[in-house]
């Protein structure tokens, strides 16, 4: 967790794409049917926050999934369809062959239970608006001729 995020901003962040993007999927029959996944949001320390969207079919894996794809996609930082494709050297034993794992700005998605292409739309979306939510955050604090000139409990770097 940083200072701008942390699971409050990851939870509101993929609440605001990941519902509405699976309804608008599925009612584009864009989903093969299916209408549930598992969304996973971690950043360097440990998992942000993760949630299950719609009601996952009984014998499906799609948390156990988006984990490890979300796992894949931060050790290597790259998407896992670019893993999968073009670095097959770097899988390892337990690893999952699906796309749906996203690697961007230092933070990884993993995404279960539609099409691969579909659930890497709805983890770039969830990293794209932690960073939104982040922004809007900071630039209060920045705006504010009061706030400090460094974050609470962090040091000058010395010159």
């Amino acid at each position: 967790m940083t200072h701008f995020l942390y699971r409050e901003q990851a939870e509101e962040a993929v609440r605001l794409v990941a519902q509405p993007l699976l309804d608008s999927f599925v009612a584009n029959n864009l989903t093969g049917g299916r209408e549930a996944i598992h969304v996973v949001l971690i950043d360097p320390s440990s998992p942000l926050f993760e949630v299950t969207v719609g009601a996952i079919p009984e014998g499906k894996e799609y948390v156990e999934i988006a984990r490890q794809k979300a796992f894949e996609a931060w050790r290597e930082q790259c998407d896992t369809r670019e893993l999968v494709r073009f670095y097959p050297h770097l899988l390892m034993d337990g690893d999952v062959l699906y796309s749906g794992g996203v690697f961007r700005h230092r933070l990884a998605c993993g995404v279960s239970g539609l099409p691969s292409a579909w659930d890497e739309v709805i983890g770039a979306a969830s990293i794209e608006s932690c960073r939104a939510i982040c922004f809007v955050n900071s630039e209060a604090v920045i705006a504010d001729e009061d706030a400090p000139l460094f974050l609470p409990n962090s040091t000058p770097m010395a010159a």
